[in-house]
């Protein structure tokens, strides 16, 4: 259930992260995310953009991210794209096949090649 901006005020030390004025932006997005918000929730409260939030994120804990139930269904297209790739599909005929965007299917495809080349040397 997606929690409103009061759940998440509610929530202890949040109201005095936001309320901080000292902490940049990338400070208060760590900070809430410790505390066990989302980024889409940490994008709201923040008024950013999901995207730019993410980022941040990302750049601080990598593969250790928590995944929302959004962000496992993505894991599970984008295991469904590596094991099509393997199997010899380009990326044009994966992007197809599952009506994704052919960019999204490429990054995922090219950093499961680069971590295959990775392996291998």
């Amino acid at each position: 259930m997606k929690r409103t901006r009061e759940d998440i005020v509610s929530i202890p030390g949040v109201t005095e992260v936001l309320g901080d004025g000292a902490t940049n932006k990338s400070e208060k997005f760590l900070q809430l995310y410790e505390l066990g918000l989302t980024v889409s929730e940490i994008s709201m409260m923040t008024d950013s953009v999901y995207s730019f939030v993410w980022g941040r994120l990302e750049k601080r804990y990598g593969e250790a991210m928590r995944t929302s139930t959004g962000d496992q269904s993505r894991g599970k297209r984008a295991a469904q794209f590596i094991a099509d790739w393997d199997a010899g599909a380009t990326v044009g005929e994966i992007a197809r096949r599952y009506n994704a965007n052919y960019s999204y299917v490429w990054t995922v495809v090219d950093k499961h090649r680069k971590q295959e080349m990775s392996k291998k040397s």
